[in-house]
């Protein structure tokens, strides 16, 4: 079955490029231009048309039948080699035209030119023809397999599902089911627009969103609150006349006789009318708003109080169905998943002793995702397995839910991959090429899809990557991807069964290289994936694919050099894969590449980074198809060909993190569309350079100036003609430090008057003392942002009042200036607005500054949404009054401000720090105006920092407050009100001396269902908390740090806080134990250090029922610890483990070590005394072993020479207290 996927929607999408290919106009005019038989392109075209018409049918029958399977895969791979050929006609279409004028007037280079083209033109004409007759062939057998025409795609059969429910098989769901049942109950809810209010559930398939929508279906309270109770599945139709006949019999108990929509819509109509009504609309597909505003017209008629509820498993359906909450399910912890599992695996849901399955059951428990579906399957499967080594077999098989297709995952899988656009499903294929777990940049997985072929041709590639934007989003939206936030860039990771299920698609045309598991690379293998350090697999007498398009080093740990390079791979074997599209050695020991590079005609994509490279071969010029170009943190690199700008169509090039930053080749900057990350760089060294920039009209994007300070005639500078540059959208001009003569520098700037097209303007170390008139001219007016840094001799602000499109404004170390007045704001003679589009504004640095001075009109910054004033320290007063669209404020360092806030009704987000003069007045926390006296009605976000003498108003709630940080701050309070705070998600204590207890009201003491994270570091005073408990059902997170005086935590944790994930308990001295009834179950990550009395009662911990305990980290700071870990100390679970501060240790306890089966990372630190891992040897899940400030163990651990060295050379990585790497391998 796993082999039978591949459809034809899919096959049909590619066949779309070879379309693409043969309708270019370079591939026909070279036909023409070199007398070619053009009919054999036409005859090609309707091959492959009378292909694509079966090709529905064969996505059917492929799956039953193996002969159409097999059809399948000669059909890919020989449409695949068309491409190719296509591909090769079009790039020598493109040579030829570039070096035709590349040779103009040498003829010794021509010749040579002239023969390479005259041998590939004699072998076009017959290698169309061999691909015709392959082709052709595949047609005729067409007939042979009973493939018919015009069979559209056909809807996958599903049993329904119902309202019944079995509880006993469900766990893991309470505060979800609580969560929803609330939102139901609740009368205050109102529907989008006065119609009737929509909860979604939301979530990947298998993941218990019917499940839930079952339980709050029957529930007790649900029943008694409503008259009528309706169940519908939806599915993949939404089709509304039979959904408002399903309510309407469920509704009357009868049995319609009808189809017409508008008799059906008008009985429902009827029989709704007055009563409260709550329906379930299960697993909804559609995403047409028309069709469910038809279906909810007669709902609408219900009485005050009614509910839909919708399950689906993608996003933009809620963004249809418009809901007024959204309840996204999370896959639920490893200690659920495994007792989900043992119920269907086991008699009476007991594990069988004999089976020794507690070695087993993190595997076992890793393999379900977190999802019920999953583990109610591997249970099943595993039922009848009593044979230990039955199951090590099922842990042994990445695709273990293909042993029994009827457990629901395999359909789960194929219903959400069968929805998906034909154009998706080849960019989701596309991602078996990236191992589980494997997180890779946004930016990065479009730009590989746009050189791939497999986003829609564009003109304009800025319009393509908007496109693979707009897939992604779309993959997200269905749960395939997982999006995150990391060092300041959005990542994704795909669900590890739909990982699974990608390379199940892709087949054996996509083939992974890692060391745990190697894959044979036959002929067929077009793309390939390898993990850092495997290239050592790659031996060219096995090596098999030739007409690889994708070589692609996989890797997420980022060292320049880090991985030893093979010349096997770099100057043997690349030169021979003639096809390649996608090349990537990034982060290996590479400081030169061949010169034979050059064979790689269709390269697209050249992935260099995090090498050692110091130089780019000339050769590179002449891969004309090159479009992405990456160098990131190509450290040694301080130069690139003087021929580069020969390469056309490259439109990406990343050159970020350089040691030196150095200008591009002249040529270059004439390349149209380039997109260069940093901007591209224009050095001025000599007086004349900058004369030089006259001639690149099409320069497009960014441009960044920099040493204005050597200009020798400040008239140079207007001939740049950067006037005359309509598609520059982004300029920098810098000078490197202040020049002596402040007039030549005021010219200067005046002659680089951009064209009015400009998007965004940044200014620095600028010497004049005043700016010039373009500046402040309403010409500007595409000008979206400005940045004005160091301007250190102007005592005027230009008019930017004037722009009418500014959004982003900032003024930054203006030293000269004292008053902001209303010379920034607008022109003595204008009329119009000021700053009518502004949305954010910082000042910053401005040590003179004393005051602003609004304008009279009191109409500015009428869209301003965020206002920053930062290190004023010479600030008093005079802010603007009102600010109409304000959400944040900042104000930090300004330590003479004593002046009011402005009135802002909207303010979310107000952060104070550094104001030491500022007091608690009521004016200046009157952040808005509101029916209750002074409260702070819409604000989010509230931080307050070093503001001793402030006090924070406690007579009133704070209803939106989300965020609260009070940093060194409120010296007077004592007993934080935490009643007052009702939906904080977020809070931060830190320093705050006098503090000693958070306190709760009665009346709101199980009401705390919003706070996620607490955080109270160094509160000296902080002795407890509320004596009766703090209940916060969803608190996943809770740190106590530097807390002298704390000495218990709160009893009944487990309940109290079922949903915290992380501990973290840091010099607490005066805490001596954990709760008596233990620490919440679902803890994943416990922190304890310079807690010298907890420790010592460490035999008390308990830890080893913490079966979702995956991180443990400990600073004894213990003398008397002299072997590690004592029995009974640590959860057999961990993943990693971190060790510190034991001067006496010298001993490891191999035997307890052992026992630590799924252990991945252990690092120890500061232990001088330790010796030597144990004679037993570290557990071989080790992959991460970090040994710091402990020098007889380092010793012991040196490369192969060390006498420890052979028990640790099973692990990847090792790094000693210097960071410096002994081996590494991604897994």
């Amino acid at each position: 079955m796993a082999e039978m996927l591949l459809g034809g929607a899919f096959l049909s999408a590619f066949l779309q490029v070879a379309f693409d290919r043969i309708a270019s106009s370079k591939v026909i005019d070279y036909f023409m231009e070199k007398k070619l038989d053009d009919a054999l392109l036409e005859k090609l075209e309707i091959t492959l048309m009378s292909i694509q018409v079966v090709l529905d049918d064969a996505e059917e029958k492929h799956i039953t039948k193996p002969l159409v399977k097999k059809w399948l895969d000669k059909l890919q791979d020989a449409v695949y080699d068309a491409e190719d050929l296509l591909y090769q006609i079009s790039t020598e279409a493109q040579r030829s035209k570039i070096e035709a004028e590349f040779c103009a007037g040498t003829s010794k280079v021509c010749n040579s030119w002239s023969m390479s083209c005259n041998s590939f033109e004699k072998t076009i004409e017959p290698n169309v023809k061999k691909i015709i007759d392959r082709l052709e062939f595949l047609v005729k057998q067409k007939k042979v397999l009973g493939l018919k025409e015009g069979v559209g795609s056909k809807e996958l059969q599903r049993l329904p599902t119902t309202s019944l429910v079995e509880e006993s098989s469900v766990v893991g769901r309470d505060n979800d089911v609580e969560r929803v049942i609330k939102l139901v109950l609740s009368d205050d809810l109102a529907g989008r627009g006065g119609h009737v209010p929509v909860i979604a559930i939301v979530g990947v398939g298998g993941i218990g969103k019917t499940t839930l929508a079952q339980l709050v279906y029957n529930a007790r309270e649900v029943n008694e609150c409503f008259d009528l109770k309706v169940w519908v599945f939806v599915s993949e139709r939404f089709d509304v006349i039979r959904i408002t006949k399903t309510i309407l019999e469920a509704v009357t108990s009868k049995s319609s006789d009808t189809n017409d929509f508008d008799m059906l819509q008008t009985r429902l109509k009827e029989n709704l009318k007055g009563k409260k009504f709550i329906v379930v609309l299960d697993d909804v597909w559609n995403e047409e708003q028309s069709v469910w505003e038809a279906l909810r017209k007669p709902i609408n008629s219900c009485a005050h109080g009614s509910k839909i509820i919708v399950t689906t498993r993608n996003e933009s359906v809620t963004s249809v169905m418009r809901p007024v909450s959204t309840c996204q399910l999370q896959p639920i912890s490893n200690g659920d998943c495994w007792l989900l599992l043992s119920q269907y695996a086991f008699e009476n849901g007991q594990s069988d002793v004999s089976l020794n399955l507690e070695v087993m059951r993190e595997e076992l428990v890793k393999k379900c995702c977190g999802l019920p579906l999953a583990a109610k399957a591997l249970g099943g499967l595993l039922r009848s397995k009593r044979n230990p080594e039955e199951w090590k077999e099922i842990l042994r098989s990445e695709m273990w839910y293909l042993h029994n297709e009827a457990s629901g995952i395999f359909s789960v899988l194929r219903l959400s991959y069968h929805h998906l656009p034909s154009h998706l499903k080849r960019c989701f294929a596309y991602c078996s090429l990236f191992p589980k777990g494997y997180a890779i940049r946004k930016e990065e997985l479009v730009l590989l899809w746009l050189v791939e072929d497999l986003l829609p041709d564009h003109r304009s590639k800025k319009k393509a990557m908007e496109i693979g934007y707009e897939y992604v989003k779309d993959l997200e939206s269905r749960s395939f991807f997982q999006s995150l936030h990391l060092y300041y860039d959005s990542w994704l990771v795909m669900h590890d069964l739909f990982n699974d299920f990608a390379k199940i698609i892709s087949g054996e045309f996509c083939s992974t290289l890692d060391g745990a598991n190697p894959v044979n690379v036959g002929k067929k293998t077009r793309h390939l994936s390898y993990f850092m350090s495997t290239d050592k697999q790659l031996r060219i007498n096995n090596f098999e694919a030739m007409r690889l398009q994708t070589f692609l080093s996989i890797n997420q740990v980022f060292f320049v050099g880090n991985f030893p390079s093979t010349k096997e791979v770099t100057h043997d074997l690349l030169p021979r894969l003639l096809c390649l599209r996608v090349l990537s050695l990034s982060g290996y020991n590479i400081e030169k590449l061949p010169d034979s590079i050059r064979n790689l005609k269709l390269l697209r994509y050249l992935d260099l980074s995090y090498t050692p490279i110091q130089k780019l071969p000339e050769t590179i010029s002449s891969l004309y198809n090159l479009e992405v170009l990456m160098l990131s943190s190509c450290r040694s690199l301080t130069e690139l060909p003087s021929t580069m700008g020969r390469l056309i169509n490259l439109h990406y090039l990343d050159m970020r993190y350089p040691t030196l930053r150095f200008q591009l080749p002249w040529q270059m900057m004439k390349l149209k569309d380039l997109q260069v990350l940093p901007p591209p760089l224009w050095q001025i060294s000599d007086g004349s350079s900058i004369k030089e920039l006259r001639d690149l009209l099409h320069i497009h994007g960014e441009l960044y100036i920099s040493g204005l300070q050597n200009l020798i005639h400040a008239r140079d500078a207007l001939e740049a003609n950067l006037r005359g540059k309509m598609h520059l959208e982004k300029l920098i001009f810098k000078w490197d430090f202040y020049s002596e003569n402040s007039k030549d520098v005021e010219i200067t700037l005046e002659n680089l008057q951009p064209h009015a097209n400009l998007k965004e303007l940044k200014i620095e170390c600028y010497g004049g003392t005043r700016f010039p008139d373009w500046l402040g001219s309403d010409s500007l007016f595409n000008m979206v942002s400005i940045h004005l840094q160091d301007c250190k001799y102007c005592c005027l602000l230009p008019p930017l009042g004037q722009l009418p499109s500014l959004k982003d404004l900032t003024i930054a170390g203006f030293d000269a200036v004292v008053t902001v007045g209303r010379e920034f704001h607008l022109k003595l003679s204008s009329t119009i607005k000021p700053f009518q589009s502004l949305e954010s504004l910082t000042f910053k640095n401005m040590s003179e500054w004393r005051e602003w001075i609004p304008n009279v009109d009191q109409g500015d910054f009428s869209s301003l949404r965020v206002l920053s004033i930062e290190s004023c320290p010479k600030l008093t007063s005079e802010l603007p009054k009102f600010l109409p669209a304000l959400t944040e404020f900042r104000l930090v360092e300004c330590p003479e401000f004593v002046d009011s806030l402005p009135r802002a009704p909207g303010l979310l987000k107000l952060t104070i720090i550094g104001c030491s003069v500022l007091e608690s007045q009521h004016e200046v926390l009157r952040i808005s105006e509101c029916s209750s006296q002074n409260t702070p009605c819409m604000l989010r976000e509230l931080e307050i920092e070093t503001c001793m003498k402030l006090e924070l108003p406690v007579h009133y709630c704070y209803t939106s407050l989300r965020d609260l940080s009070l940093s060194s701050s409120c010296d007077s309070l004592e007993f934080f009100p935490l009643s007052f705070f009702t939906k904080l998600c977020r809070l931060e204590l830190k320093g705050c001396r006098s503090l000693k207890s958070i306190s709760v009201s009665e009346d709101t003491q199980g009401d705390l269902g919003s706070l996620e994270s607490l955080n109270i570091w160094n509160c000296p005073n902080f002795e407890y908390f509320h004596l009766g408990g703090l209940r916060a059902p969803r608190m996943g997170y809770l740190s106590l740090r530097d807390c002298e005086s704390l000495k218990v935590l709160p009893e009944h944790m487990c309940t109290l806080f079922p949903s915290l994930v992380c501990l973290i308990l840091s010099a607490c001295p005066m805490l001596e134990s954990f709760p008596q009834t233990g620490l919440p179950r679902n803890l994943v990550l416990l922190d304890i250090s310079q807690c010298n009395k907890l420790i010592a009662n460490r035999s008390q911990w308990g830890l080893e029922g913490l079966h979702s305990l995956k991180t443990l980290s400990i600073s004894f700071k213990c003398v008397n610890v002299e072997s590690f870990p004592e029995e009974g100390l640590l959860p057999r679970y961990l993943s990693f483990l971190s060790i510190s501060d034991l001067p006496n240790l010298t001993t490891f306890d191999g035997k307890m070590f052992q026992l630590l089966s799924s252990l991945g990372g252990l690092q120890i630190s500061r232990c001088p005394k330790l010796r030597c891992f144990p004679e037993e040897g570290l557990p071989t899940s080790l992959y991460s072993l970090n040994i710091w400030e402990c020098p007889l163990l380092e010793e012991r651990c040196q490369i192969e020479k060390g006498e420890d060295w052979s028990k640790i050379a099973h692990i990847d990585k090792v790094t000693f207290s210097k960071d410096e790497i002994l081996s590494y391998k991604v897994t």
